[in-house]
């Protein structure tokens, strides 16, 4: 038998925290887990109230298996960052629940920059959203999964786990592609690149990743600019799920610094990002559903690149 499925939620207490809550509930009603809630805090003058948020934050995680909860101080968000890196060193963790902060909140340690760096450095997926899922959408059961596919990466890790996360929780499966509009500027792409630019071709590339289909499998295809379209297509597609994968979730600040695309910060709804070191990350185990319900069978992956 699989381990129980590791998750670590990094919370601040703060409104996208709880509304995080509800997809960890169904997600652990779904999957055996266990859980770790961890928070940092910022001087010694917080231990105490830290200490007593931590201990009684999402209650109901109590019932899961080996739930574990962690309040550590740090001095800035480059020594947060550092302390998590650390901790999932040791812990291994099979996912990450990192939610975003409030727009017009201040600037909280889980802003973009600090969930970039873990994207960055740690070998693990992140689960996130921004204020834009959070605003619009009820979390909860995940019965419509997306996947972006680019063309652009050899790498199909997200894919892969989008796939076999579908076949557990027999959700339906959906391929999302956003191919440029055609004008005079994107006459040499061709020559650079081996994504499609016509949206019929994208479909048909898209329909033949998976061989056989998996039960529920939708394809869809925006036109435009990736980071206008993309987030109306997943809305079009009413998905509660969204996977990145190398290439598509991690960017660069004018400074250097990680942080998050514009791709993922305007997804209408959460997304798990395989970007970074986690882009290498291993293929989840997930074992047999919670509910005892029939294996599904995993579709079988073939060759992205043609």
């Amino acid at each position: 038998m699989p381990d129980a499925f590791n998750l670590l939620f990094l919370t601040d207490f703060q409104d996208p925290s709880y509304r995080a809550i509800p997809a960890i509930s169904y997600l652990a009603s779904q999957i055996e887990t266990s859980l770790t809630i961890l928070h940092v805090y910022r001087g010694a003058d917080e231990r105490e109230d830290a200490e007593g948020d931590v201990r009684s934050f999402f209650a109901e995680a109590e019932h899961y298996a080996g739930c574990r909860r962690i309040a550590i101080e740090a001095h800035g968000e480059d020594h947060a960052a550092a302390l998590v890196e650390q901790y999932c060193k040791t812990a291994r963790p099979d996912l990450i629940i990192a939610p975003g902060g409030d727009r017009l909140a201040p600037l909280r340690w889980l802003r973009s920059s600090f969930r970039g760096r873990l994207l960055e450095r740690v070998d693990a997926p992140l689960w996130t959203f921004t204020a834009r899922a959070g605003e619009r959408v009820r979390f909860g059961s995940t019965r419509r999964i997306a996947c972006y596919v680019d063309f652009e990466s050899e790498n199909i890790n997200h894919l892969v786990a989008a796939v076999d996360l579908a076949a557990h929780l027999d959700a339906t499966l959906q391929l999302l592609h956003v191919v440029p509009n055609v004008s005079e500027g994107t006459l040499g792409v061709g020559w650079h690149t081996d994504r499609p630019l016509h949206a019929d071709v994208a479909e048909r590339r898209l329909r033949h990743l998976l061989n056989p289909f998996h039960r529920r499998v939708e394809v869809a295809v925006g036109v435009g600019d990736e980071e206008t379209a993309l987030p109306e297509l997943l809305e079009q597609c009413r998905s509660d799920l969204v996977f990145f994968g190398e290439g598509q979730a991690m960017s660069r600040s004018l400074f250097g610094r990680a942080c998050l695309r514009p791709i993922v910060k305007r997804s209408p709804c959460p997304a798990i990002c395989m970007d970074g070191a986690g882009a290498a990350a291993v293929r989840w185990d997930f074992g047999v559903p919670v509910a005892q319900q029939t294996r599904i069978q995993s579709p079988v992956l073939v060759d992205l690149s043609r």
